[in-house]
């Protein structure tokens, strides 16, 4: 039996009935009546709903949604919660609770005694409590904390369905919120702990296949919010003094920036992503880097190839680092494809760094395995995001270095997920031809062509429109309706004024008695073009 989801409904309840309605109180009071006569029956309940018969004038059909008590349903057709529904909540409930203490407590407009309730009351006590006693600080005391009420809050209730989860998170970020320094120095050193700390167990948390599938997508959900935390204290972290007192903190910071490097079925790549945050912006000390450096290479000769990728990606971004660039090229050419959204950080960092060229193997790279990348890719949302993502760094390197060439390789080996960056960037540089060649090649769509674009290019060159105007003029005939028909005539309109401009009059007609004699069964069509005085009779 779904108890917490029965002792959840009942608060609900007492919330969206109010006993100062008369509607109200007379359904609760009828309800009542057909409870203790035991007239309800077919009683069956599941984490979602409740369901049974009420034998009143004539049978119901009573359901109640347990997440929601206003849109439970009942065959008596009465627009809101009726006698028929609760007398099967009662029926219900006086498996878990006195029925008599609810009705008393709802009248009262008091709050149910339940679990729910009681954890509530005792958490506040505990807030109270953690008010008037202030941490010790220090890394170890800050982390004991943190893992303490992850978990009392999350761990401890991993098997709880997942909507219930929200209210233990919430409970969560209090309990660990009350606890922040007043200081804003010490609040940003807190606040960065505390979230990195909750992000390495949600990793591990993650990692384990023994919770329920839900409970993971919650947890994956609430991540980004974690992430996104992280990386705000860290700004404030970067751009603030540091006081002597932090020294100890950025030691078991460092310590523990290994648990990042560890699992590869949990966040990885937002693991990986923070761990070169944190070793760029927080772990500057040149000794840690060159000893942290030591360590990846000692794990790189100890596990097997196939569980290298996250090693070698940290050991990538600390070669960099310890301006080792030789050395993290040659590690990033022992990577494949899977390594291609890696290589963003890297891009975006050098050219914010204005160290350009060194982000020239890792753009090199990517242009290798592009292709291979995005066919492992589930969709093609998923694949045009990434590659709209990537472009902007690569675009910023490519015009700072004037390596156009690479720029262009990448737009054609991530067509055609590149196709409206790609379209832009012809049309902005002048590259006509080479736009008309990529509209036929990823297939033309009349909508997706602006007019502007093609008057454009007919003032350069009209000649380049004449295999757009074509091709156009082919799909229209072969939809063979007489509305595809009349844009065909449209487009020959605009055939013909190329011809005329370009004084090549024999080639249209030529093309014209062509057309109207490959077409001649086509009667529709024939009217068209005479209607749009294309051909003569």
């Amino acid at each position: 039996m779904a108890i917490e989801e029965l002792l959840f409904f009942a608060e609900e309840l007492s919330d969206t009935l109010s006993p100062k309605l008369a509607d109200d109180v007379a359904a609760v009071q009828r309800g009542l009546v057909l409870y203790r006569q035991e007239l309800v029956y077919k009683l069956t309940m599941n984490a979602d709903f409740i369901r049974a018969t009420v034998q009143d004038v004539t049978p119901v059909q009573v359901e109640l949604d347990l997440l929601a008590p206003a849109n439970g349903s009942c065959t008596c057709k009465q627009d809101f919660i009726c006698r028929h529904q609760m007398a099967v909540f009662f029926s219900a409930y006086e498996q878990v609770g006195s029925v008599s203490e609810w009705v008393t407590t709802w009248k009262n407009g008091k709050k149910p005694t339940s679990l729910v309730s009681q954890e509530i009351q005792l958490q506040k006590a505990r807030d109270l409590l953690s008010k008037t006693k202030s941490l010790e600080r220090s890394y170890g005391a800050w982390k004991e904390f943190t893992a303490d009420c992850y978990k009392r809050h999350i761990i401890e209730n991993l098997h709880i369905p997942s909507y219930f989860l929200q209210n233990k998170w919430d409970l969560l970020m209090q309990n660990i919120g009350a606890k922040a320094p007043f200081e804003q120095e010490w609040k940003a050193m807190y606040r960065f702990v505390t979230n990195f700390q909750i992000f390495l167990m949600m990793s591990e948390t993650i990692q384990s296949a023994s919770i329920p599938y839900a409970t993971k997508s919650f947890l994956h959900y609430k991540s980004e919010g974690i992430n996104e935390r992280i990386h705000d204290a860290i700004q404030v972290l970067t751009r603030q003094a540091r006081p002597f007192a932090f020294d100890a903190f950025f030691e078991g910071i460092k310590k523990d920036t290994e648990r990042l490097t560890i699992g590869v079925d949990g966040l990885e790549y937002e693991k990986v992503d923070l761990y070169r945050t944190i070793w760029s912006f927080l772990l500057k000390n040149k000794d840690w880097r060159q000893e942290e450096l030591r360590k990846l290479e000692e794990k790189l000769s100890d596990i097997p190839k196939e569980k290298t990728n996250t090693y070698m990606i940290a050991a990538i971004h600390l070669s960099l680092l310890n301006d080792k660039d030789e050395q993290a090229v040659s590690l990033l050419s022992q990577l494949g494809p899977d390594a291609c959204p890696y290589l963003y950080y890297w891009i975006q960092r050098l050219n914010d760094l204005a160290h350009e060229m060194r982000a020239l193997p890792f753009i090199e790279f990517l242009n290798q395995n592009l292709k291979e990348f995005l066919k492992k890719l589930d969709n093609y949302y998923e694949a045009a995001d990434f590659v709209r993502t990537i472009a902007s760094p690569i675009q910023i390197f490519c015009h700072k270095t004037n390596r156009i060439d690479l720029l262009e390789k990448f737009f054609l080996i991530s067509l055609p997920y590149s196709f409206y960056l790609y379209a832009n960037y012809l049309l902005d540089n002048g590259q006509y031809r080479k736009w008309v060649e990529l509209q036929i090649f990823v297939g033309l769509d009349p909508d997706r062509i602006s007019s502007e674009v093609l008057k454009k290019i007919q003032a350069h060159d009209p000649a380049l429109l004449l295999p757009i105007y074509h091709r156009l003029v082919e799909d229209a005939i072969l939809l063979k309706n007489r509305q595809s028909y009349k844009k065909a005539v449209r487009y020959l309109k605009k055939l013909r004024t190329i011809y005329k401009k370009l004084k090549r009059e024999n080639a249209w007609e030529s093309y014209i008695n062509n057309l109207q004699s490959s077409t001649r069964r086509m009667r529709a069509f024939q009217e068209e073009l005479q209607r749009g005085k294309l051909i003569h009779v």
